[in-house]
């Protein structure tokens, strides 16, 4: 035990040492003066410019004519991107209901069952990414359970 507090004298000068280093080095010098309590930054002192020249006003872009092939030229026909249509069978409350069924019988170890209730789950709301991941989970614990030996 009292090997523990033992030190040498080499290193007990070092370490008090580097300890008023540390110190010594947050305290401000009086030359920099302390920015004044609340303030988000210190301001700089303005750049001398002694000529007193402003920058040109930049040049006027002129725009480019580019000659296309009449090919280029013609309109282009894009066909209307079919509107999204909501699947027929949409019940968020349900699904709900299906993911923490599915959940308990991945907690207790059904996994085909609770990728059944998942996928299930997924069908009546297949936005919903917390079912998605669940569903990932399970299946990722299945191929996990059939790659052991």
């Amino acid at each position: 035990m009292r090997s523990l507090f033992r030190f040498s004298g080499l290193s007990l000068v070092v370490a008090t040492t580097v300890a008023g280093c540390a110190t010594s080095s947050l305290k401000p010098s009086a030359q920099e003066p302390t920015p004044p309590p609340g303030s988000p930054h210190v301001e700089m002192a303005p750049i001398p410019n002694p000529e007193r020249k402003s920058a040109p006003p930049p040049a006027p872009v002129e725009p480019r004519h580019v000659r296309l092939s009449p090919a280029e030229a013609a309109p282009q026909r894009v066909a209307p991107a079919p509107p999204e249509q909501a699947p027929v069978n949409v019940d968020p409350k349900r699904a709900a209901q299906l993911r923490a069924a599915g959940l308990e019988q991945l907690n207790r170890g059904a996994i085909n069952r609770a990728i059944t209730l998942l996928k299930q789950a997924n069908e009546l709301d297949p936005g919903n990414a917390l079912i998605k991941r669940d569903l990932d989970r399970a299946l990722r614990i299945a191929r996990a359970l059939q790659a052991k030996p």
